[in-house]
Order: structure tokens, then sequence, then C-alpha cells
């Protein structure tokens, strides 16, 4: 339902934009808060920004994790520049609460993809999704040909039908799992 809404923003849907911004927005501050060490006002400029930015890139867009992404990003991006900016930085931010921060973002994003592969893996065919799921266990084409009774080039040709597919499915992922995987 929400990729509908970022399918609208592409199209220049200015209420879904507001929609995309009224659910969205608070997270995205209390990101730049906690990452600003508490500094109201670079927090509302970073995400005021970030959401300016996104409505002139808004056609690149085609997925809730993709837009979710950017914002978090350019924030982020835009935050520690000020801080960099400021003449003192001295108190860039107390090292455990940004820790916490980028940590928590983190994890929320890897989980939410982790899910979006799954999803992607179990709309695979039976028995290349067999195959790429004893893959993701660490299992050997030979381990899993022997398991499946098959030829190792069999396994070899599902893996990389498999992969492709993937790939296809979840081409706006590729800059998250570069680092996550």
């Amino acid at each position: 339902m929400l990729d509908e809404y970022i399918r609208k923003v592409a199209e220049g849907d200015y209420a879904a934009f507001k929609h995309v911004h009224d659910l969205f927005a608070k997270r995205v501050f209390y990101f730049a808060y906690k990452l600003s060490g508490g500094n109201q006002e670079m927090s509302d400029d970073a995400v005021q920004d970030a959401f300016v930015l996104y409505w002139e890139k808004r056609s690149a867009f085609t997925s809730v994790l993709a837009v979710k992404g950017f914002l978090y990003t350019t924030v982020q991006n835009k935050v520690l520049k000020q801080l960099w900016q400021e003449k003192n930085r001295r108190r860039l931010l107390n090292e455990m609460e940004w820790e916490e921060a980028v940590d928590e973002e983190y994890e929320m994003m890897t989980a939410e993809i982790c899910a979006e592969v799954n999803a992607a893996v179990k709309k695979l065919p039976p028995q290349t999704k067999l195959v790429i799921e004893l893959s993701m266990q660490d299992m050997t084409v030979e381990e899993i040909a022997s398991a499946l009774h098959v030829s190792s080039n069999t396994i070899k040709s599902l893996k990389k039908s498999g992969y492709k597919l993937l790939r296809e499915q979840l081409g706006h992922l590729k800059f998250f799992l570069l680092f996550l995987f």
C-alpha cells in the first residue's frame, strides 16, 4: 500500500507526497535530533532539506525502502556536514548516543531488507527456491547436489537462474545489499 503512495509521488501527486511526509517526518526528525546531539534547528533544517530533495528527485524512487534509505541517508549527511562545519565540532555527539542511533537504524533497515529478500526468495520456482535457501545456509554446490541427488551442474544452473531472478526483483536494493550482506 505504501508503495502505491511512492508511485503516486513519483508521478507528481502532492497529496501522496504529503501522506509520505506525514508518515516519515517524525521518525526522520528523531534520527536527526539524536544524531545532532539534540539540536532541534539543525534537525528541522535537515529533515526539510531531505524532503525537498526527495520531491525534486521523486521520479527516481519506486519503493518505500528506497525512499526511507534516501531520507535517512540525506538527513545523516546534512547533519554531519553541519556539525563538521561548526567551528568547535567539540561535542559532535556523545559517542554512545550516535552509535546507538546509527545501530538502531541499521538494525531496522537490515530487518526490512532481510524480509524483502526472503519474500523474493519465496516467489522463486520451487526447486530454484530450495537451492537458493540451501546456499543461504552456506552449503556448497557439491553438498546441495548430494542432498538433492542431482548433478553439480544442475545446482549451478539453478543458482545462476535464481540469483538472476533475485537481482531483477531486488534491483532497487543493490546499494544496501552491498553493505549489509
